[in-house]
């Protein structure tokens, strides 16, 4: 494994053949590596976190998506789950820069989220809650020893190929597949095949204490009807866009997020203002990289997710009824160029420093897929090293006013983008179902 990323190479090879933006380049990628290395101890570019594993998990216990009669695709559950959404918060503390955070989901917890795939595809869990380590064990145990996939909560900082330190210990939930028992030692996928201890996997898993061990296993069929599956996941997203999770934080999230994002962004006076809270160099450098890295790889599919669910709703389009969908996808498709555009902002307003964030972006992927302990010691090193590239990055005012500005600008051109083709969908909900081109 070398630090300049292959993968990336890949990428913008693709996109100098293609003309293609760096999302549509990458999840093409991502696709074809993982219908190339679909299952079991091969390594995968699973697209997601949480609903990565649980497709195998349901792969691996037979159950089918009924829409297709073939294996949940990753596209297919995240449409399920409620799809793309929006989430921003800056957080403030005094002695340590501004953090950003993006989330272009349903949710940030993987828990809701699959919770939400099982209830509209109609799939029945086995679920193990318990405060005690050893029931915790004696469940997993016993569910391998019964030839089933556990899925399992564990505190990601645990994992010795995500290269995070003890600071991060306890600070997010990941979902992993548990294979099987090697005597003192256990086999899971977490886009690769992995060994850990019976002693790491307790304390990764103990490292959720809200999850209480939490386990999944899976059993039956699908047994809800597709064409209203689809429709209950998609009547969640409307609502999730338009309607905040928690009241006092309406505009942090779905519409009214992007909206005042965008405000925030091009903001030159008030103390919420990004021009005021990202004052200095390293910590302007800091948010464009959060922007770029939330927009196209953490707890998203490339482009925020809205590529994937054009998929999703293409696919569904093939359903009796919901033809019109199609039509929907292309608005969707809309959004994700929109969301790419933002990306590319933020890249371009970061220079080379914010390419050599990428770069460094792609090489820890890659080995965090690898399935290589030995890679994976190489992970911590590069994390700490993206951390530190924002140290010397400065840039003039008018120079940041050109920035904010752009991003700005493409920050409403996605909320409009957005705005659309939630109206779409919810009018096709409505009884408006035919297959239409867009204007």
């Amino acid at each position: 494994m070398t630090r300049q990323s292959t993968f990336k190479k890949k990428i913008r090879a693709r996109m100098a053949k293609t003309g293609e933006r760096y999302a549509a380049a990458r999840l093409a990628l991502l696709a074809a590596d993982t219908a190339a290395n679909p299952a079991g101890d091969a390594p995968s570019r699973a697209l997601l976190d949480d609903l990565g594993p649980l497709a195998e998990a349901l792969r691996s216990a037979g159950i089918t998506d009924p829409a297709t009669g073939r294996p949940f695709s990753e596209a297919r559950l995240f449409g399920l789950s409620g799809g793309p959404g929006f989430m921003a918060f800056v957080f403030q503390y005094r002695g340590v820069p501004p953090m950003l955070t993006f989330t272009c989901r349903s949710f940030s917890l993987p828990g809701p989220v699959v919770d939400r795939v099982l209830d509209h595809a109609g799939i029945d869990a086995a679920r193990s809650e318990t405060g005690s380590a050893a029931r915790a064990q004696k469940a997993l145990d016993a569910a391998l020893a019964r030839g089933q996939v556990a899925h399992v909560a564990v505190d990601q900082a645990r994992l010795p190929w995500m290269g995070h330190g003890p600071e991060w210990y306890g600070q997010w939930p990941r979902h992993i597949d548990v294979l099987g028992r090697d005597g003192d030692s256990y086999r899971v996928h977490d886009r690769a095949t992995w060994t850990l201890s019976a002693e790491a996997l307790a304390a990764a898993r103990a490292g959720v204490k809200k999850a209480k061990h939490r386990l999944l296993t899976f059993e039956g069929a699908a047994e809800a009807d597709p064409t209203e599956a689809t429709r209950r996941a998609l009547a969640f997203y409307v609502r999730n866009q338009r309607e905040a999770p928690f009241p006092q934080f309406a505009n942090n999230f779905g519409l009214a997020g992007i909206a005042r994002t965008a405000e925030r962004m091009a903001d030159r006076s008030t103390k919420d203002g990004w021009r005021r809270i990202f004052a200095d160099g390293p910590a302007l450098f800091g948010a464009l990289w959060r922007v770029w890295a939330c927009l196209q790889v953490e707890l998203t599919s490339p482009a925020g997710g809205r590529l994937l669910f054009a998929e999703f709703l293409d696919d569904a389009s093939n359903l009796a009824g919901l033809e019109g969908l199609a039509a929907a996808a292309q608005r969707m498709r809309g959004c994700a160029a929109a969301v790419d555009a933002v990306a590319e902002a933020a890249r371009a307003a970061g220079g080379p420093l914010l390419d050599e964030a990428i770069g460094l972006t792609e090489a820890i992927d890659e080995a965090r897929r690898s399935g290589d302990a030995r890679a994976a010691v190489e992970v911590g090193g590069w994390l700490s090293e993206r951390q530190g590239l924002g140290a010397g990055f400065d840039v003039d005012e008018a120079g940041r006013g050109r920035m904010f500005e752009a991003l700005a600008d493409g920050m409403q051109r996605w909320c409009a983008a957005e705005e659309a083709a939630v109206a779409a969908i919810d009018d096709l909900l409505g009884g408006s179902l035919q297959r239409a081109d867009v204007d």
